[in-house]
């Protein structure tokens, strides 16, 4: 593991920049909620309002992308450029797939 010039690995600032965006989100989400734009959409169900109402959404997010994060921290550089392939080649393959239904439907 590469080391920086005062000997510490950076491991702890990334945890740490993780934790500060978390506690950013929710002074930002408290400020916005006291001002009254904490409105949910209409067209939610009500398990969806009360997944988002309890806070465990936010938490849930936060801790995949934390997973997520620290999974590719951990890999090696090939291993995240190959699933960031991946992902853009799923997804250009699945628009190409409904553009195809698309002008299928259209032309019946």
């Amino acid at each position: 593991m590469a080391l920086k010039k005062d000997g510490s690995s950076g491991k702890m600032v990334d945890e740490n920049m993780i934790v500060l965006r978390e506690r950013i989100r929710k002074v930002k989400a408290e400020i916005e909620y006291n001002s009254g734009g904490d409105r949910l959409p209409d067209n939610w169900m009500q398990w969806e309002r009360t997944y988002f109402s309890s806070g465990c959404y936010h938490s849930d997010v936060y801790e995949v992308v934390a997973f997520l994060q620290q999974f590719l921290l951990e890999s090696r550089p090939s291993v995240a450029l190959g699933l960031a392939g991946l992902f853009v080649i799923s997804g250009s393959t699945a628009g190409v797939a409904v553009l195809h239904l698309l002008i299928n439907s259209l032309g019946n």
